[in-house]
């Protein structure tokens, strides 16, 4: 009797787990009707090439196709894991970038109504070192501290500030991201409002990144990201607080640094060079900060389209090259103050700095009813010539 027991309840259970897995395998082969505006969904997992390990707090960035304005961001957890909800359909890309690592970008990324969602899988994320033979030269990644209200990236003693400027810096902080007409945005957000020890800066975007390139990285402490600002911060900074923090003198005496770095990208030359000076005596430090730079970049881009109209199809093809230098006189920073106690002290800062743009953008476009036989051909060369300068006294 409890032999057939046991065996009416085994073919019960056979029958019931029959049952649970044909009804899943119908329901997984059911095909999707048609995904809601907004209701795609792309994620995966970024693993450090080397170790195997997951790479944590790095900035991913979501753009459309052939974009370079960001959509959407975040970073990744402490797993590595990055996920995008809500995407409509479309063809996007993924950027990702964090300090110390090669910058990567996912293209041809469909999200479709029969597809909604696609999995990046594992991305393999490879360490900025170059070997040679057997001196091995790798950039280290600044200690990052996350404190209640905000993340804190060291600067100071790094790598990461030799020859570079302070806008270099911010383009590869976690969280930040700068698209080719250098805006600066927090975690895919645009509106963030960078401050200078603490104090805002109050210049359009165009004058701050002039300012920021021109501020050499060796100057700076650290870099606070502050994501969700308190009430004690000006609304202005509704997506982020980026705050810069500068160094500060503190061994007696004269002491001091001087630096250089020189880069070539196969078409443009660029340099940096600077030194600081300090001077500490009793309860009064001096410094001065001199920083000289020719900065260059550019970019090359090729667009094909076709447009279909009732004569017939009209080939669009352009080509087209942007270069961009940026060269200035030594950005000036001297100042001085008196320790009043180990928490207050007054003293004043004056610095000047100035510097020239030279940008052009040039397009070539050929227009035809066959491919590679145009009819037409338009030639749009534009050129940017721009000056700025800065000087400011400050009063702690």
């Amino acid at each position: 009797m409890k032999k057939r027991f046991l065996f009416l309840l085994g073919q019960l259970c056979l029958y019931l787990g029959i049952s649970v897995t044909g009804g899943a395998q119908d329901k997984l082969q059911t095909p999707a009707q048609g995904a809601p505006q907004g209701g795609g969904k792309i994620y995966g997992v970024l693993t450090d090439s080397t170790t195997g390990k997951p790479v944590e707090f790095a900035t991913v960035a979501l753009l459309q196709k052939g974009s370079t304005q960001a959509i959407d961001g975040t970073l990744t957890d402490t797993n590595g894991r990055f996920t995008f909800s809500d995407v409509s359909a479309g063809e996007y890309e993924v950027a990702l970038s964090f300090i110390g690592y090669k910058t990567k970008t996912i293209r041809q990324i469909s999200i479709t109504g029969q597809d909604p969602e696609k999995s990046l899988g594992s991305i393999l994320f490879s360490p900025t070192a170059t070997q040679l033979k057997e001196v091995t030269v790798q950039i280290l990644r600044p200690t990052i501290t996350q404190e209640a209200d905000r993340m804190v990236v060291s600067i100071e003693g790094t790598a990461l500030a030799a020859g570079r400027s302070a806008y270099d810096v911010l383009s590869t902080s976690p969280g930040g991201y700068i698209d080719q007409e250098g805006n600066i945005q927090l975690n895919g957000r645009a509106g963030v409002t960078v401050m200078l020890d603490g104090k805002l800066t109050y210049l359009s975007g165009r004058d701050l990144r002039n300012l920021l390139e021109g501020m050499s990285a060796e100057n700076i402490k650290n870099i606070e990201i502050i994501t969700n600002p308190s009430s004690k911060y000006d609304a202005e900074g509704s997506s982020g607080i980026l705050n810069i923090n500068l160094k500060k003198n503190d061994i007696s005496g004269t002491n001091g640094s001087v630096y250089a770095g020189y880069t070539y990208n196969g078409k443009q030359h660029a340099y940096s060079a600077g030194a600081n000076i300090n001077h500490k005596a009793g309860k009064w430090n001096s410094f001065i900060n001199l920083d000289v730079a020719r900065r260059a970049g550019g970019r090359e881009a090729t667009f094909t389209r076709v447009f279909q109209t009732e004569q017939g199809p009209v080939y669009f093809d352009q080509e087209a090259t942007g270069n961009y230098e940026v060269q200035g006189p030594p950005f000036t920073r001297v100042g001085t103050d008196y320790s009043l106690s180990d928490k207050h002290s007054i003293g004043g800062m004056v610095y000047y700095g100035t510097n020239y743009l030279e940008a052009d953008f040039l397009t070539d476009t050929y227009m035809g009813n066959a491919p590679g036989q145009p009819i037409l051909y338009i030639e749009a060369n534009n050129y940017n010539n721009n000056r700025f300068t800065r000087k400011c006294q400050r009063k702690p």
